[in-house]
């Protein structure tokens, strides 16, 4: 389990607004059960992080009943869309079912696997693109792709 302190100066009309985050990162290992309930205890919010190609295992199940039971809010986030087999929409399909938790997606990927390009993020409209050799550059543009407006 690892913890990380971010701490953020937010700018705006020559007022300056402080932020402190501490993130905890809990592995999902059953062996790490008792530490991941024990980060709940005092945590404000949490982000599950769900495989694009496995979705919700059994102790995505078991972490997921944790954060109900201290009632930590959460938001879901589908990773390695880059993989063979990624399906993020099965996922989803998958919180709904498994979890019981009412879960639709804010962004939807632009391609998958070794076509993955980005995503359309759904609030804004946007088409978000990872570009350069490691998808380090970030681009933004208003035309959303045909093959994502279905």
């Amino acid at each position: 389990m690892h913890c990380h302190l971010l701490r953020l100066v937010k700018r705006e009309n020559e007022k300056e607004e402080k932020y402190h985050f501490n993130l905890i990162d809990t592995p999902g290992h059953i062996d790490f059960t008792i530490k991941v309930e024990r980060a709940l205890r005092v945590l404000n919010g949490a982000v599950m992080i769900l495989c694009a190609v496995s979705g919700v295992q059994s102790q995505t199940i078991t972490v997921d009943r944790q954060m109900k039971r201290y009632d930590v809010p959460r938001i879901s986030f589908v990773n390695k869309m880059d993989l063979m087999g990624a399906n993020p929409f099965r996922a989803i399909q998958q919180i709904n079912n498994k979890l019981k938790i009412s879960a639709a997606a804010v962004q939807v990927p632009i391609g998958a696997e070794d076509e993955f390009e980005g995503a359309v993020d759904l609030i804004r409209m946007k088409a978000i693109y990872n570009e350069g050799s490691n998808g380090e550059v970030i681009v933004e543009k208003d035309e959303i792709p045909e093959k994502v407006r279905v």
